[in-house]
């Protein structure tokens, strides 16, 4: 496990939020990865370490389509619920949502990683506002660990600057 980890989220600019945040200095090879939710399958086919949803029963076509795409298939899976057959860490889950992004972040926060940076998810589209309350809620707890790429979460915690990543 590195210190930093990528939650990526499936918005039309996550392939913008990973080149500003990839694209200069840092390096691939610097982080892990994490992909939320069945739409991430296959958009970035690097190497991830987790899956995320709160859709928990999706998880054998998010390993279908990945598998499709050529990704790896050796990540972990983490919801807020159990599905019979399935490994998955099952994680507590707080109200009100933040969405399955803040599921990641919230892995991230578990497994110990000091720098989580969300790209893909600017939880400001119509269907994804409901969400923001979530993260308002979670401010305290997330804060000092997370920054993000695009929209409501960068407005929230602010982009990552090289200071506080530490390059």
């Amino acid at each position: 496990m590195k210190d930093r980890l990528v939650v990526m989220g499936s918005a039309p600019c996550l392939e913008t939020d990973m080149i500003r945040l990839l694209g200069g200095a840092m390096d691939v090879a610097d982080w892990d990865f994490l992909a939320v939710g069945l739409d991430c399958a296959d958009r970035y086919l690097g190497r991830i370490e987790h899956a995320a949803s709160y859709h928990p029963k999706e998880f054998p076509q998010f390993r279908e389509r990945r598998a499709k795409a050529g990704g790896n298939l050796d990540y972990r899976q983490h919801s807020h619920g159990a599905v019979s057959g399935l490994e998955i860490r099952v994680w507590p889950y707080f109200s009100p949502s933040g969405s399955s992004t803040m599921l990641g972040v919230e892995v991230g926060l578990g497994l110990g990683y000091a720098k989580i940076v969300v790209c893909g998810a600017p939880l400001d589209e119509k269907g994804y506002r409901r969400f923001q309350e979530g993260w308002k809620v979670r401010l305290p707890a997330i804060k000092d660990k997370t920054r993000a790429m695009s929209g409501f979460p960068r407005e929230l915690l602010g982009e990552p600057t090289k200071e506080w990543l530490g390059v």
